[in-house]
């Protein structure tokens, strides 16, 4: 979760699913950022664990 936090992705996560609720007005290249963040945080989990 650090990781996440790190990236500025604020999220829920419950067993083995994450629940990401970003703004109903959000545009499309914050979305594509948002979606970028969220790669970049699990990546660095994956290689955490690994």
């Amino acid at each position: 979760m650090k990781a996440l936090f790190r990236e500025g992705v604020y999220l829920l996560a419950k067993h083995n699913v994450l629940l990401v609720a970003p703004p109903l007005t959000i545009g499309e290249e914050e979305f594509r950022e948002g979606v970028e963040r969220l790669s970049r945080a699990l990546r660095r989990v994956e290689v955490e664990v690994a």
